[in-house]
């Protein structure tokens, strides 16, 4: 009987076991191997066998070459999505050592022009600051305004170290530096020192020379000062410029003049008179040296016969001239380097090499020497100059000249033989002296 029983149980257990894994869970579904492994789509279609009665599941199980499964350690790691770091915002820069510097302010004197101090006061102030021992003061108009207050106060044109830290005392400053610009040699000295507003002691000194042609000089001499007054190395000083060569004293130019002659002329015993014109303009060229100008030019001119004491003066004819003309003048020249001025004295010949009268009734009247004419040469005069004049330097060789110069000229030669006719039975004449005033621009180079 107890065989029996454990044979029907033994039955029982094998046809529960006998049947498809996937019904032994209700409700669930087991995910395909093949799907979550990727595997080829024949996988799928593969029948697994049945158990068998009597067969262990151990023994199924390594009967079958089930899909390799992947290790989770295998897996790569997949990190966690993390915000990327902002860069640091840039810090405001520290100014908490300038805060701490000393303020200072810088007051000029000297007698010089007050747009030099004014330069030289904000290129000191400046090196100071570089130097990174001082601050400025923010006030520093208002603060020379008031020292420039107390000078007028004291009426001495002046003031000492004292009063000038009484006032660096209301505007709350520590330093003031006092600098001073004096020219000297052709150029500027410049002096500075440091003093301490609480005790009026000078705490640091210096000075240095510069011509102070150029900003750059400004900025050199500023920075030399302080350097010299808190004793620290100078730069280097920059090559000297080769030596210039020094000039000859010899220059030379060209211009142009005009003249405005009047006077001369003929004049005979019965009273009446005749002037003629040797008025025009011209170009010349000139050649100096320090104590003497010669020159040379060509001019062409002339202008109306005039008489007050000849009827019908105005039916007188108008003279045309052209002359070649040189002359030498004797000069003393003074003044600076670029602006100059002398006195001039000298002699210049007018050669005249064409003339003719033109008359408004009748043909004009030649000096062509042809005829019994006389030639253009009869109508040359000797001039004596005077006057003065000036140079103005344009650059280190270039300038300008201005002459202006009065002078009286001899009678000409037909001149002289038209007095010598007696045009007039018992009417004598002579010829009469001319002047005139002569006004010469020019443009000289110096070699």
């Amino acid at each position: 009987m107890k065989k029996l029983a454990f044979f029907i149980i033994s039955l029982f257990s094998m046809a529960v076991f006998s049947q498809n894994p996937s019904d032994a869970v209700v409700g669930q579904e087991l995910p395909d191997p093949a799907v979550s492994q990727g595997l080829p789509s024949t996988a799928v279609s593969q029948d697994l066998p049945n158990p068998t009665a009597g067969q262990d599941l151990t023994d199924i199980a390594d009967s079958q070459e089930l899909p390799n499964t992947v290790d989770v350690q295998d897996l790569p790691e997949i990190p966690v999505s993390q915000e990327q770091p902002k860069p640091a915002a840039a810090k405001p820069p520290d100014t908490t050592a300038a805060q701490g510097l000393p303020n200072i302010a810088v007051y000029v004197t000297g007698d010089v022009q007050e747009n030099y101090k004014k330069a030289l006061g904000t290129h000191i102030l400046a090196a100071l600051v570089n130097s990174g021992r001082y601050k400025g003061i923010e006030r520093s108009s208002s603060f020379l305004a008031e020292i420039d207050k107390e000078m007028e106060t004291q009426m001495s044109g002046a003031v000492d170290d004292a009063q000038i830290s009484k006032v660096g005392i209301q505007f709350g400053v520590k330093f003031i530096c006092i600098a001073d610009i004096t020219p000297a040699l052709g150029g500027f000295q410049v002096s500075a020192r440091i003093v301490n507003v609480e005790t009026a002691e000078v705490a640091f000194i210096g000075q240095a020379t510069s011509p102070l042609k150029t900003i750059d000089d400004l900025t050199k001499v500023s920075d030399r000062v302080a350097r010299r007054m808190f004793g620290e190395p100078e730069p280097p000083e920059e090559p000297a410029a080769p030596p210039r060569k020094p000039k000859t004293g010899m220059s030379m130019g060209a211009g142009g003049f005009w003249t405005s002659g009047f006077g001369g002329g003929i004049a005979w015993s019965n009273g009446e008179r005749v002037a003629m014109p040797y008025s025009g303009g011209g170009a010349y060229l000139f050649f100096d040296a320090k104590y003497a100008e010669a020159f040379a030019g060509y001019s062409t001119g002339g202008g109306k016969w005039k008489s007050k004491d000849i009827p019908d003066s105005d039916k007188l004819p108008d003279m045309r001239r052209a002359y070649a003309h040189g002359g030498l003048f004797v000069k003393y020249p003074m003044g600076w380097e670029r602006v100059k001025y002398f006195p001039l004295l000298g002699v210049e010949y007018e050669y005249s090499n064409s003339g003719e009268l033109k008359y408004e009734y009748r043909s004009d009247y030649v000096f062509d020497g042809k005829n019994n004419r006389p030639a253009a040469k009869t109508l040359s005069a000797l001039w004596f100059k005077f006057g003065g004049g000036g140079d103005f330097g344009l650059g280190e060789s270039v300038y300008i000249r201005a002459e202006f110069l009065y002078g009286l000229r001899t009678a000409n030669t037909f001149e002289k033989d038209f007095a010598d006719y007696n045009y007039i039975e018992g009417v004598s004449g002579n010829a009469g002296q001319g002047h005139g005033l002569i006004l010469k621009i020019g443009v000289g180079v110096k070699f």
